[in-house]
């Protein structure tokens, strides 16, 4: 009997599926954002993805990239992006 849900539900499957780094449109992307961006940022500035989506511990990059999330412990801690059961209980106290 599951306990919880499936573990596709909590990563993408996919995990890791790397094609190019840096992508075109991750490339793109960052170029703009080096254009305006300010010296007092919070996040790593050689990471060569532009993100699209993260779930679980892992993420996604606009070219389609899925990688393992090694900094998902700073923003997430070790429930991973999209936990459903952290949702649930957001979602509890919202309604």
């Amino acid at each position: 009997m599951p306990i919880g849900p499936a573990i596709d539900e909590l990563h993408f499957t996919q995990e890791p599926d790397v094609d190019t780094v840096p992508g075109p449109r991750s490339e793109e992307l960052l170029d703009r954002q080096s254009a305006v961006d300010t010296n007092a940022v919070a996040y790593p500035r050689r990471v060569p993805v532009a993100l699209d989506e993260a779930k679980g511990a892992t993420i996604r990059d606009v070219d389609g990239n899925t990688f393992l999330d090694f900094f998902a412990g700073i923003g997430v801690l070790n429930v991973g992006h999209s936990n459903p059961y952290v949702l649930e209980g957001v979602h509890e106290q919202l309604d």
